[in-house]
């Protein structure tokens, strides 16, 4: 071989070489952006298909709800409420309360392949109904979901109550006064007073407050004439009557009622047999001819058939003094009344009710009484 055929042969090589090696470059290039396209491709269809599934919508739906970023439409409730007891901003609060808390329960019966149907729920209390729908398709073909109808129920929550106390007092609901247009009832009998209206139609009354339809618990606050706020043990009658109408004659009524309590004890008892004696004392502090002398009288006959030797009054306590109109003064009184019979004790326990005046000279009688 000479060298002209020498340096033939080695140009020709290196010349192959660089052509193949340029064309797996090319290769792996391709390779590599078919690939990406590819990967970018499947990507896009995973996220597509990730991103359609229903669980990732009713999720959001709840961040919703529990946010309370819902407008004021669906809540059927709030036309409802009284806005004298209750605002509508109190109101809002109340629901976006129980949303916070909210949870979604599939209802599987009333599921199909066009709506998904979830209850909202509080606890236990449904609380609203949601439905979910298609809303399209992806680029790729799947489904889309989304909330399309949703139907709040709140009606569960919603209270109303009435309390009754004197017109004088001044009564709250959760903080807010009650407008004197919240009485529906002015003229509510005491109870303790139930035997006398017919005969004393000046007697007092009481008045009703009915607080109207509002969400969530109902607290009352009750301010006596004096605007002190009451202790829930002291709404009660006997309260009223001490406090509103009291008797500027008090100690002479209490007097006058221990009397007719010891004398009355032992009349009915018949004590030491002394029938007529025990009548004539009683009628010395009644009103002649009123309904209880009536009683007092009829009662004379019965008691000659009661054997007694003594009547012992003890643990006497005046419970109500008041004067209920003017001159009209109403004593309640408890004690317990001892009868000694021929070879026993026997001890009971009474509670009275007298309407008290004065007599044309001036002096206290009773003229009506009831036993409770």
């Amino acid at each position: 071989m000479d060298k002209t055929d020498s340096a033939m042969h080695v140009s020709v090589a290196p010349r192959k070489s660089h052509a193949f090696l340029i064309f797996m470059l090319i290769y792996i290039l391709l390779f590599i952006v078919a690939g990406f396209f590819a990967l970018r491709y499947l990507s896009g269809y995973l996220e597509e298909y990730e991103s359609s599934r229903p669980k990732h919508v009713v999720e959001q739906y709840l961040q919703v709800l529990n946010s309370g970023n819902i407008p004021d439409d669906p809540f059927p409730v709030l036309y409802k409420i009284d806005p004298e007891v209750q605002s509508r901003e109190d109101s809002l609060r109340f629901i976006n309360e129980k949303l916070s808390e909210a949870k979604l329960y599939r209802a599987i019966d009333q599921c199909s392949d066009t709506c998904e149907v979830y209850y909202i729920k509080n606890g236990s209390d449904v609380i609203g109904r949601a439905e979910m729908t298609p809303s399209g398709t992806t680029e790729h073909g799947f489904q889309l979901w989304d909330f399309s109808k949703t139907e709040f129920d709140f009606d569960t929550y919603l209270n109303s109550s009435s309390i009754i106390i004197p017109s004088e007092y001044r009564v709250e609901v959760n903080g807010k006064t009650l407008s004197r247009s919240k009485i529906t009832d002015s003229k509510i009998r005491y109870d303790v007073l139930s035997s006398f209206y017919d005969s004393y139609p000046g007697l007092p009354t009481l008045v009703k407050y009915e607080t109207g339809s509002m969400l969530g618990d109902i607290e009352f606050s009750v301010y006596n004439a004096g605007n002190r706020l009451m202790e829930p043990d002291e709404l009660n009658e006997a309260l009223y009557l001490n406090s509103v109408f009291p008797a500027p004659n008090k100690n002479d009524i209490i007097d006058y009622t221990e009397e007719f309590v010891r004398k009355y004890a032992d009349y009915t008892s018949n004590a030491g047999g002394y029938t007529t004696m025990l009548y004539s004392q009683l009628k010395e502090i009644v009103i002649p001819e009123s309904d209880l002398h009536n009683r007092i009288r009829l009662a004379f006959d019965a008691m000659n058939y009661i054997n007694c030797k003594s009547c012992e009054v003890s643990d006497l306590k005046n419970v109500i003094v008041s004067e209920l109109t003017d001159g009209v003064y109403y004593s309640n009184v408890e004690y317990t009344s001892t009868v000694k019979g021929n070879s026993e004790l026997k001890s009971s326990e009474s509670n009275i009710g007298l309407i008290i005046v004065k007599d044309t000279k001036g002096m206290l009688k009773a003229e009506s009484m009831v036993t409770y």
